[in-house]
């Protein structure tokens, strides 16, 4: 993929063979993998049809993600949020329980992280009177990479893809979670 890398991501390299994927479940979410350096390897976004989730497709996407690569996976869990009506809560827990399936039926190792721990480790030296998260993410991963590889094409809206955003981040976290603990033998 091209764009720019990370020049620096404060941690060091740990298993060079592992990759670390992280997913946003939402309809709007998406998926994205890291290798041990911290260089995007695939974004994609959450497959769908019809308005929903597509559960075959999202297992299709999975599968040939992680094809012959060690991965560990890092799934965004489901909560609800203030304001958000039922329909929606029930659905984005349906999203996630698509991807649990997918995951399970693929044999992947994975991991779920609450949002507030995966953007408390990767929301440092973002300012605290940015209160939005969604900002927050796109100012990290601006920093990062830029914001062109995370546009989608042919849309009018010239915004980036949160889902996109939020699953780099999350696997990122992820990345840095495992050379933590393989660097740290008190963790």
């Amino acid at each position: 993929m091209r764009g720019r890398q990370p020049k620096r991501l404060g941690f060091r390299v740990g298993d060079e063979s592992k990759y670390y994927v992280g997913i946003d479940p939402g309809l709007l979410g998406g998926l994205a993998m890291v290798n041990c350096l911290g260089h995007i390897q695939a974004l994609e976004v959450m497959p769908c049809f019809a308005g929903r989730v597509d559960p075959g497709a999202l297992y299709r996407l999975l599968e040939s993600m992680t094809k012959d690569k060690d991965v560990i996976v890092y799934l965004e869990k489901a909560h609800c949020m203030p304001m958000q009506g039922r329909v929606s809560i029930m659905n984005y827990g349906i999203y996630a329980g698509f991807c649990e399936m997918a995951l399970a039926a693929l044999a992947l190792p994975f991991e779920m992280v609450v949002p507030q721990t995966w953007q408390r480790v990767m929301f440092s030296g973002i300012q605290a009177t940015i209160k939005d998260p969604k900002i927050k993410a796109a100012l990290k991963i601006q920093r990062l990479f830029g914001l062109d590889q995370f546009q989608l094409t042919g849309l009018k809206v010239k915004r980036p893809h949160p889902g996109l955003i939020d699953a780099t981040l999350i696997s990122l976290f992820g990345l840095r979670q495992n050379v933590k603990a393989a660097n740290d033998p008190d963790v």
